[in-house]
């Protein structure tokens, strides 16, 4: 099977198989990684990292959009920013995430002593609320975050609904049991949606960010790119579906064309 199949189909039935047998519910509380989850950084290379700390402070397409949706309403989740950019560049990371309309509560960058590894689960055991009841962790397969999310199930009493989503920027295959990968804002938004934990005006809110962005804010150049043509659009509403076969549509058109070059 094609590894952009099994993302997809992930996104529909996978999880930890204890943690999304409940009833659906919002999140209660959000960690987002901020390269290459958030951001867009290509973190797989250490000069563009270091320059576009700086000078490109462009977010994936959707993601601002899928963030605000979760902040709607009285029961909101709290939401940490957990990155291991160094604390030298706070200001410039709190600076764009504010000008980008993207809510949290906590940001947490690196001090120079500590591992990323510690520094993550740290800031997790950190802020992680008293029985929290939904945990989202969103990160991406460029550096360690699918192994410190699988260490934080294994460490922290986290709820049996906890949902992990990895951004394919790599394509990894060997993901920890049961995290869930994405490609687009939209592939959380769907699995979201069917979760219960998101409107249908909200995730078609995030597919037409998406839609309306340019392709390099929505599968840059250094990302990866999924195989073959996505078709798995199945939920409940009808809406919902054409908005994903219209993203599935775009990103496969984005991959051919940079084939093409």
């Amino acid at each position: 099977m094609a590894l952009s199949s099994k993302i997809f189909s992930c996104l529909l039935v996978m999880g930890f198989t204890s943690h999304s047998a409940g009833a659906a519910s919002s999140p209660r509380f959000v960690v987002s990684d901020y390269d290459d989850t958030l951001k867009i950084s290509n973190s797989q290379n250490k000069a563009a990292v270091a320059w576009n700390a700086f000078f490109q402070q462009h977010l994936y397409a959707g993601m601002a959009e899928l963030m605000q949706a979760w902040n709607k309403g009285e029961s909101s989740p709290k939401i940490a920013v957990v990155s291991n950019s160094p604390r030298a560049i706070a200001f410039e990371v709190r600076n764009n995430l504010s000008q980008k309309h993207v809510p949290f509560d906590t940001l947490l960058l690196r001090s120079g002593s500590t591992s990323g590894f510690n520094h993550k689960l740290q800031a997790i055991a950190a802020t992680l609320p008293q029985g929290a009841n939904g945990v989202l962790l969103i990160g991406d397969d460029t550096e360690e975050d699918p192994e410190i999310y699988a260490e934080a199930i294994k460490r922290f009493v986290l709820p049996s609904n906890t949902t992990i989503y990895i951004h394919s920027v790599r394509g990894r295959h060997d993901l920890p049991r049961g995290q869930v990968p994405y490609v687009t804002a939209f592939d959380i938004a769907q699995r979201e949606f069917v979760a219960g934990r998101l409107s249908a005006e909200a995730t078609l809110t995030i597919g037409e960010a998406i839609l309306d962005a340019d392709d390099k804010y929505v599968v840059p150049n250094f990302a990866f790119c999924p195989e073959g043509k996505r078709t798995e659009c199945e939920t409940h509403d009808a809406a919902v579906n054409r908005s994903c076969q219209r993203i599935a549509a775009h990103v496969q058109d984005i991959c051919s064309r940079r084939t093409r070059r």
